[in-house]
């Protein structure tokens, strides 16, 4: 099973007191321990990395960034960059749902998802729910 992992996913594993953490922590490793390939994006990480930073220290921003590291070496974790293609996909999404309250980062998500044909997504985002993904705890 291939599973995107958002920004709420990783936040929820790296920060303690998130009201998701014990949750998110036990389904990390449970999917990392049944073999699944677990993918994210450069623009995950960035947003990731700048929350930890401006919400808790610049020491966990570089932990976290150490976690993604040591995940993508030993193959358990692949970073998608978003490129043309995709950011253009990301712009019909953003349009074409106008009425919901999706950030821009969340449309270039459901487009990597879509072309890489992902239906699992580690998040507690419910705009996930939305757009038709399974989400750990749907």
């Amino acid at each position: 099973m291939i599973v995107f992992i958002d920004t709420s996913g990783w936040l929820a594993v790296a920060i303690k007191n998130d009201k998701n953490h014990r949750k998110a922590v036990n389904y990390y490793k449970r999917i990392l321990n049944e073999g699944n390939l677990l993918i994210t994006s450069d623009y995950i990480i960035d947003e990731t990395i700048t929350r930890l930073r401006y919400d808790l220290s610049y020491g966990k921003a570089i932990q976290f960034k150490k976690l993604i590291d040591q995940a993508e070496d030993e193959d358990l974790l692949r970073i998608e960059w978003i490129d043309r293609k995709i950011f253009d996909k990301a712009i019909s999404i953003f349009r074409k749902y106008n009425d919901q309250l999706f950030s821009f980062t969340d449309c270039t998500s459901f487009a990597l998802c879509e072309e890489n044909n992902i239906k699992n997504v580690f998040a507690y985002d419910d705009d996930f729910i939305t757009m038709g993904y399974i989400l750990p705890y749907s």
